[in-house]
């Protein structure tokens, strides 16, 4: 079981079928490639042309990178349909120009966050997956 939880008090906000029978597993696998880095490394893979990065994922509301990226590992586009519909992961994005008005809550504009605010990524191209740590910067 996939949970979600509050950051602020720890209860489960949201829980949902592990997506492959081998979850564990991957979770521990994600959580052994996660990376600090800053969003401006993030936003320039992201903008590049040449680069594999075509998706940032932002998980949200205290659900954990490495279970957001267990499921993308998995190809359970159900589950990260359903973690995207209930707000735990957002869509980053350069411009809601082309965001259709129903799914503007679910993306959030890069530029949001500064270029030298600290964050956690899984490298999984074509994606990130990316947890931003508040009130850090990086240095």
């Amino acid at each position: 079981m996939l949970e979600c939880l509050c950051p602020s008090c720890g209860q489960v906000l949201g829980a949902y079928p592990a997506p492959h029978k081998r979850h564990a597993e991957l979770v521990e696998e994600m959580r052994s490639r996660i990376d600090g880095t800053d969003m401006r490394t993030v936003k320039a893979y992201f903008r590049d042309p040449n680069s594999e990065i075509k998706q940032v994922i932002l998980a949200q509301n205290g659900c954990p990178l490495e279970e957001v990226a267990a499921v993308m590992v998995s190809g359970s586009q159900e589950t990260l349909m359903n973690m995207l519909a209930d707000g735990w992961v957002k869509v980053g994005v350069d411009s809601m120009d082309r965001v259709p008005v129903r799914l503007q809550t679910s993306v959030i504009l890069l530029d949001t966050f500064p270029d030298d605010q600290y964050c956690e990524i899984v490298y999984l191209p074509p994606a990130y997956v990316v947890r931003i740590i508040t009130g850090r910067k990086y240095v």
